[in-house]
């Protein structure tokens, strides 16, 4: 939240210096500077968006909105205004990062994944990982149980081919691969991603999820999630034999990637 408030507040700061310097160089044009005062104006307001973040400086006759400098600005809001509302459910102030993203994709053989199946996939960002590198037909179903977010991801994906967003709980998990694998012969899935929080979830619906998970997953099939600590990790390794954890720290807040399977 900390670092959210300072992105804000740069953005701000760098609205504010651009006028003060637009108006240096208007001020300043009919000099006899070897260069033309935008020219120093412009490379001062370079590095001063450099440290808040931005290191190239906008288009010079675009319409300046200070928030805009929050990477994915609108997902981030839509995010952060739903942690407001459910913090349990959502358990997360911003999305997960690209290299968060790109850590949980990392256990998936997409060349022979049939099935895959999405819990809590919120504004997208592991969704847009898989649909880029799924293969043609591959079935993928995403289970969001918040409505508002579900909307944003029908508007985001449509024409999308083998997917489908069900506003539901992810422990009825079972009933949606009946109806939409069904046609294709698919009862389990290969694999299941979850954004999940297990540390707020109450308990009787992680339990609920998880035995699901265990139930619709092929027995050479992965559950792969992420937490921010590791204090579920006991509760989680009941249901399956084998977890290896990796560490992503460039995220917020840093999480821990807990890829599970059986073994034997």
């Amino acid at each position: 939240m900390f670092q959210l408030v300072i992105k804000c507040a740069c953005g701000t700061l760098l609205f504010y210096a651009r006028k003060l310097l637009r108006n240096f160089a208007a001020a300043c044009w009919k000099t006899n500077a070897a260069k033309p005062p935008l020219f120093y104006a412009r490379k001062l307001l370079c590095n001063f968006t450099a440290k808040c973040g931005r290191a190239t400086p906008p288009a010079r006759k675009k319409a300046v909105k200070p928030l805009s400098y929050i990477d994915g600005s609108d997902e981030m809001f839509s995010f952060l205004k739903q942690y407001v509302l459910k913090p349990r459910t959502v358990g997360a102030v911003a999305p997960s990062s690209k290299y968060l993203a790109a850590k949980m994709m990392a256990g998936i053989d997409f060349a022979s994944a049939q099935c895959i199946v999405e819990f809590g996939p919120g504004t997208g960002v592991f969704t847009d990982e898989i649909l880029r590198r799924r293969q043609t037909g591959a079935l993928v179903l995403l289970l969001e149980r918040d409505a508002a977010f579900c909307e944003m991801l029908r508007k985001k994906y449509i024409g999308h081919d083998h997917l489908h967003i069900i506003n539901d709980s992810a422990e009825h998990i079972g009933k949606y691969l009946h109806v939409y694998g069904g046609t294709y012969g698919i009862k389990t899935a290969d694999y299941i991603v979850s954004g999940l929080p297990f540390a707020s979830l109450p308990q009787d619906v992680s339990e609920s999820i998880l035995t699901a998970a265990v139930e619709y997953l092929k027995p050479s099939g992965k559950f792969i999630t992420f937490q921010y600590t590791l204090l579920r990790k006991a509760f989680i390794g009941k249901y399956f034999s084998s977890i290896e954890i990796t560490r992503e720290v460039r995220n917020l807040p840093p999480a821990y990637v807990f890829l599970c399977s059986h073994v034997g």
